[in-house]
């Protein structure tokens, strides 16, 4: 994110530089289009590391789940007593 706030900056600063408004439309083209390609891959980077921590968390939970012979492994908030809570310990083998 901070290097996409960088790149605006320059831009903008390239941008108020160049005295010829049709200039400065071309460049401000130019920067937009650059901009939301480095947006686009930024997101989907993201949303990659999302889904490998997503099913690193699964890994775990699975692992965990077989260990202590769990058929049925709900989230927290869906259990309104009893079971066994195995929060943290799927927390500390996350980390």
């Amino acid at each position: 994110v901070q290097e996409l706030a960088k790149f605006g900056e320059t831009a903008q600063a390239a941008i108020k530089k160049e005295t010829d408004q049709k200039k400065q439309k071309v460049l401000q083209d130019k920067y937009q289009k650059e901009f939301q390609t480095k947006r686009a891959a930024m997101a989907k980077a993201y949303e990659t590391k999302l889904i490998e921590i997503d099913k690193n968390i699964s890994n775990v939970i699975n692992t965990q789940a077989k260990a202590k012979g769990y058929d049925l492994v709900l989230a927290n908030g869906a259990v309104l007593m009893g079971g066994n809570d195995i929060t943290d310990e799927i927390a500390k083998q996350v980390k």
